[in-house]
Parts: C-alpha cells; sequence; structure tokens
C-alpha cells in the first residue's frame, strides 16, 4: 500500500514536472511560428471599411529588451525573464491623433508557448504582470489547438477571455495579401454578440483584427511589415502609404 501511494506520488510529480514552464536565457527571441518576432520587427496596421482606407492605424515595434520580475504562471512566481519589448500605437488620421500606446514584454518558454510577461499603458500610466488582475493566458499555445486560450483580453475572466476557434486555415485573403496555415481567434466578453476576431498565420503572426457586430466591417489588416535597423537605441520604422 505505502509503495502503491509513493508510486501515485511519484507519477504526479513527475507529470507536473513535465509541464512546468521554464523560460531560458533566449526567451526575448521568439520563433514561435504563428507570432514570430525579434528585435527591429515592425508592422503597419490599415483599418479599411468597404474597401476603403479607415481612419484607424496600428503600428507595432520591437525595440528593446528588458528583464520582468514578479509574473505569475500557474503558481509560479518568475524573476529575471528577459523579455522583447513591442510598442503598440493606435492612432486615427493616418498617423494623427494618437489615443493609445501599449508596451508588451513578451518572453517564450522552452516549449515554444509565448506569453505577455508585462504590459504598460503610457497613456493610463499604468503597469500589469501576468497572473494578476488583468490578465492570465497563454499569448500563443506552442501548437495552437481549437478550444485553447491565445491572444489577450483585458481584463480577463470567466466572461471576458480569447481562445482558438479554428486552426490550419489553408488560406486567408485580406485587403492586402493572402496568407496561409492560419489560426482563428475569437475574443469574448459579456456581450454575446460582440465577439472580436483575431487570425495569426504561420511565420507572419497577426494579419487581420476586427470586431464581428461593427458593419460594416472595420478590417485591421496588415498592410506592411519589415525589420528595422537600431538607430541610437531606437528602431526606424518606415510608415506605410
Amino acid at each position: 500500500m505505502k509503495w502503491t501511494v509513493f508510486l501515485l506520488a511519484l507519477i504526479v510529480l513527475v507529470a507536473a514536472s513535465a509541464h512546468a514552464v521554464e523560460f531560458g536565457p533566449r526567451s526575448a527571441i521568439i520563433t514561435n511560428p504563428y507570432f514570430p518576432a525579434r528585435i527591429g520587427d515592425w508592422q503597419f496596421i490599415l483599418g479599411v471599411s468597404n474597401n476603403q482606407i479607415h481612419r484607424q492605424v496600428l503600428y507595432l515595434n520591437a525595440f528593446g529588451t528588458e528583464s520582468v520580475s514578479g509574473a505569475k504562471i500557474n503558481g509560479q512566481v518568475f524573476n529575471n525573464v528577459n523579455c522583447l519589448k513591442v510598442h503598440l500605437v493606435e492612432t486615427d488620421d493616418i498617423g494623427d491623433n494618437e489615443h493609445e500606446m501599449l508596451t508588451f514584454n513578451f518572453a517564450q518558454d522552452t516549449d515554444g508557448n509565448v506569453w505577455v510577461m508585462k504590459i504598460h499603458s503610457s497613456m493610463e500610466d499604468m503597469a500589469g504582470l501576468f497572473g494578476g488582475p488583468y490578465f492570465m493566458s497563454v499569448f500563443m499555445p506552442a501548437v495552437p489547438a481549437v478550444g485553447l486560450r491565445a491572444s489577450i483580453k483585458m481584463p480577463e475572466d470567466d466572461d471576458n477571455y480569447c481562445r482558438i476557434v479554428e486552426v490550419g486555415i489553408p488560406s486567408l485573403k485580406t485587403t492586402f495579401g493572402t496568407y496561409t496555415d492560419c489560426v482563428k481567434v475569437n475574443c469574448y466578453d459579456e456581450d454575446p454578440t460582440d465577439i472580436d476576431i483575431d487570425y495569426y498565420c504561420r511565420g507572419v503572426g497577426i494579419v487581420r483584427t476586427f470586431n464581428e457586430e461593427n458593419t460594416p466591417f472595420v478590417f485591421m489588416d496588415l498592410k506592411d511589415r519589415g525589420t528595422a535597423k537600431l538607430k541610437r537605441g531606437a528602431v526606424v520604422i518606415p510608415m506605410g502609404n
């Protein structure tokens, strides 16, 4: 009986260890195929409605690294995790009237899962760590599967969350290009008709996001992307036309 209990405990321990999250020294280099990112990478995402350019614009750029401490995953507190810092700037009028700027700290664990360890809002001058009251799910699993959590919804709870609803989409045509092997993520809140939909495609990352309730749809589609060189500690990003 004692040996049976011991073996059961050992099996549970080994299983828990196999699924433990670990971050290595290269955790700021994001190689996940559905969200690849390194310092210097940038994306220009443009709003389109009825095939006409919309006023909303998103700029993303990976501009550096930062060590993050205090994030909690599965009850474990992680300190000194090397993260990739990514700015997201949302504007209107193709660059004017900036109304939000967020800094995401992304880290990839040794299994290939991507986590947002910290988010900072410049306009609200506030920051949140993973495992706190704002978000608590993996950003992009190493192997996306239907039903898994992905992307980000803040604040996240049982009614407000994102999950994968379709994988292996062979082809996705957007306003500015066609992509292959894509993942569809739905983000929900208390209103069952208010669903944000994100598409992530292999080798690229996010290529389209829109809200299902808004008609006509305003698609936020990837217009251009690339890698810029650092200049005096900053990433110089060519803006789309």
